[in-house]
């Protein structure tokens, strides 16, 4: 849907206080897992205290550390969290890139029910303890599902019912969205969407603007356009051919709806020899 993908992820386990350092070369998720740390951001973050279950998001690029802390009567140190670098298309106007935050904390106490991503963390530190075949691929799958997963708790904590998130949960807009990625090119009217969620057109209006934050057919267009940038990018398909499959009965207006989208030709886009 758009570019959010798991770049690697690490286990760390410390028993002394030594600060690990991050650059700032990644968006990165910590989610503590044993023991408790402290986070120590750079110049535009605010340091928080982390303890087991604690997921802390930083969609922010800047250096930062984190510093194992002492727990207990006894004051010992066994402190134990994941660390998942991930990318996300801060240049793409879909919604879920514009709506990611630029800084996270989530507490483990602030939803009922986050065994769903704790069991998912627990895998995910069993694969890198092991170091089983498959070890990379599986791990930032399992990543991916982290840093989503994260993303969700969040939609519940905020429980506002809003955000692309939000409209992924819904099933009637979630209906209309698939018939949207399923066939962009198809000459989409309000009235068909509505009738792919099984609702009025009224409500179906509202609902999906309310959700995903576009008036549908504004984001029809905009998923065209984004789909095709992925295929120029990722493919040798002649232009006029991912135009058509944009959905646009001419190379030179699919250009200019290019252009005015991102600012760039579609050529721009072609790698050089």
């Amino acid at each position: 849907m758009i570019d959010l993908k798991c770049r690697a992820a690490a286990r760390y386990a410390a028993s002394d206080q030594t600060p690990i350092s991050f650059s700032g070369d990644q968006s990165r998720t910590h989610i503590l897992l044993r023991g408790a740390a402290e986070y120590q951001p750079g110049a535009a973050g605010v340091a928080h205290k982390l303890y087991p279950g604690d997921v802390l998001l930083l969609n922010r690029r800047e250096p930062h550390g984190l510093k194992p802390l002492p727990t207990g009567a006894t004051g010992r140190i066994d402190t134990v969290w994941l660390s998942i670098d991930y990318h996300v298309d801060e240049l793409s106007p879909h919604p879920l890139a514009v709506q990611m935050p630029q800084e996270l904390l989530l507490r483990a106490d602030e939803v009922t029910d986050h065994a769903e991503l704790l069991r998912t963390a627990e895998v995910l530190e069993t694969e890198l303890i092991n170091h089983q075949p498959g070890e990379h691929f599986i791990a930032l799958h399992l990543g991916d599902v982290v840093v989503v997963a994260a993303l969700r708790r969040q939609q519940r904590v905020d429980q506002q019912g809003n955000g692309f998130l939000a409209a992924l949960a819904n099933p009637a807009i979630r209906q209309a969205l698939a018939a949207i990625h399923g066939e962009p090119a198809r000459r989409w009217q309000v009235s068909e969407l509505a009738r792919e969620a099984n609702l009025s057109e009224g409500t179906f209006s509202e609902r999906f603007h309310r959700l995903v934050g576009e008036p549908p057919m504004r984001y029809v267009r905009l998923w065209r356009l984004l789909t095709a940038r992925r295929l120029i990018a990722a493919t040798p398909l002649p232009i006029s051919h991912i135009a058509a499959r944009a959905g646009y009965a001419s190379s030179g207006g699919f250009s200019r709806a290019f252009r005015r989208q991102f600012a760039l030709p579609p050529s721009s886009l072609r790698r050089g020899p």
